[in-house]
């Protein structure tokens, strides 16, 4: 069963535990309820049990990189809400790796904390 919130719910999925209190910190601050995730299997399961307002992925991870946690969301028929991907690489072959996901954004790391914190009020 999926726990509904009036919160502004936030699901961040990155293997990098302080990137990852970082940007929970900073969305904290501007007053969204944020769950935190160290890889994309454990993003299915909390994707499986709340109802999100936004995803933030990383898209390289170790277990289970972004592209496939998108890739298996999908297939299990999730409910997907906006999403932005986090990616050190940019150019050609992040836009052919996620072709065809619910991708709303890919921001490069690293990311400015401004830019991300407009980006998620746009976006919710």
């Amino acid at each position: 069963m999926r726990r509904r919130s009036t919160l502004k719910r936030i699901l961040l999925v990155d293997d990098d535990e302080i990137l990852r209190e970082l940007m929970r910190l900073l969305l904290e601050d501007e007053g969204y309820a944020v769950d935190e995730c160290v890889d994309g299997e454990k993003g299915l399961h909390a994707l499986e049990a709340v109802d999100y307002q936004l995803v933030i992925a990383d898209l390289r991870m170790p277990v289970m990189d972004g592209a496939r946690f998108l890739r298996e969301a999908v297939k299990r028929g999730f409910t997907i809400p906006p999403v932005i991907i986090f990616s050190g690489n940019s150019g050609d072959e992040v836009t052919d790796e996620l072709e065809s996901l619910p991708v709303s954004l890919v921001l490069n790391k690293p990311v400015n904390p401004d830019e991300l914190l407009r980006v998620v009020r746009e976006i919710i």
